[in-house]
């Protein structure tokens, strides 16, 4: 987000007289779409080393000037509290799709991660729809 506006962005959210994903769209100088598609790859391959695209990577961990507090985001990796405990991050729950052909459902203005692990050669997906918009993406990651 910082590298499309962040604060002037998150301003314009707070000042909306809409709510909710409403206020992220009248606020939003992009196609909403492409912004929640590219966050969704960001939850997954941040910090991973899988990418230099600065859309698709949080900024690192900083200290903040006045209470020396870490702040930032992190999705993949390991972030201490201020009491020294240290939290791994993984990304997003993935389920595993076991079965084949597998079935899911995925509600309005959201996501479902899964992993697809031991298959060879082609995998056929379907997807029903009944909406007006929806997109599909996949992102190969090398063995983890």
């Amino acid at each position: 987000i910082t590298d499309l506006g962040g604060p002037s962005f998150l301003r314009a959210v707070i000042a909306s007289e809409s709510s909710g994903f409403e206020a992220l769209v009248d606020s939003a100088d992009w196609p909403m779409e492409e912004l929640f598609f590219d966050w969704l790859v960001t939850l997954v391959v941040d910090n991973r080393g899988l990418t230099t695209d600065s859309r698709y990577s949080y900024n690192a961990i900083t200290d903040d000037p006045v209470t020396g507090n870490e702040i930032g985001v992190i999705t993949n990796g390991v972030r201490t509290d201020t009491y020294g405990t240290a939290y791994t991050f993984t990304g997003p729950a993935r389920s595993p799709l076991v079965a084949n052909p597998a079935q899911d459902t995925v509600t309005a203005t959201s996501a479902r991660f899964h992993a697809l692990f031991g298959y060879a050669g082609e995998l056929p997906v379907t997807l029903t729809h009944t909406g007006e918009n929806m997109g599909l993406g996949v992102i190969r990651i090398p063995s983890e």
